[in-house]
């Protein structure tokens, strides 16, 4: 009961986060006329942080409910329909929640250390090549475990079964820990080279106030994440 609890606030605290991100998105980029919807140009990496925040929302709100019901004293595992639709739907959120955040650092790597002029349509490319990489590989993840018969009764919840440690660690918890190892290196690589392009201001002309201004905001980067 008690971890039941603890996930129903934990993950109230996730839908509250990942509900104010997605309405200030919609409030910053999309408006109403006449009836009429406008939508303004979203930078790229708002979209990423929108389907990132859509994912933990969904996922957040299937732990919630699966821990409603364990402290409502019914458990989800008992009917097996209904366990596996919901194994399927956290593992295929979960892993999006993942491979989105791989996707902010593949964005800050390619703005910080491959500078060059990025138009709206090469931007458009490879949102939509990132929509179906990870999409395609979530639905494909999910596929290939229902067909083993992996996803069921995980003990308190619904999710990978426990008798397939291997499945867990291949399919969710090797790919979470490269993003944070990707993470990682890519705040390294960006810290380093922000570093040499204060000393390179300030040796030429004196003043590197605008670049210290940014560090500062990029150390906060890896604190909030």
């Amino acid at each position: 009961q008690l971890l039941a609890g603890c996930t129903v606030v934990a993950s109230a605290l996730s839908i509250a986060g990942s509900l104010f991100i997605i309405l200030t998105y919609h409030a910053l980029y999309t408006t109403w006329f006449l009836f009429s919807r406008v939508t303004r140009v979203a930078p790229f990496a708002s979209h990423i942080l929108y389907w990132l925040s859509a994912c933990d929302l969904l996922t957040s709100l299937l732990y919630m409910a699966g821990a409603s019901a364990q402290m409502a004293g019914t458990k989800l595992a008992c009917h097996r329909i209904a366990c596996i639709a919901v194994a399927s739907l956290q593992h295929y959120f979960s892993l999006g929640s993942v491979l989105w955040a791989a996707g902010l650092a593949l964005n800050v790597q390619r703005i910080m250390l491959t500078p060059s002029v990025h138009s709206a349509t090469e931007d458009r490319a490879k949102l939509r090549a990132m929509h179906l990489g990870i999409w395609g590989a979530c639905f494909i993840n999910v596929l290939v475990l229902g067909a083993v018969g992996a996803l069921g009764d995980a003990g308190t919840w619904c999710w990978i079964k426990e008798e397939y440690l291997t499945a867990r660690l291949v399919s969710f918890y090797l790919p979470l820990c490269f993003v944070l190892l990707y993470h990682l290196a890519t705040y390294l690589k960006v810290r380093q080279r922000l570093r040499r392009l204060q000393r390179e201001v300030h040796d030429y002309e004196g003043d590197s106030t605008a670049l210290v201004s940014l560090g500062r905001r990029f150390r906060n980067y890896a604190l909030v994440f």
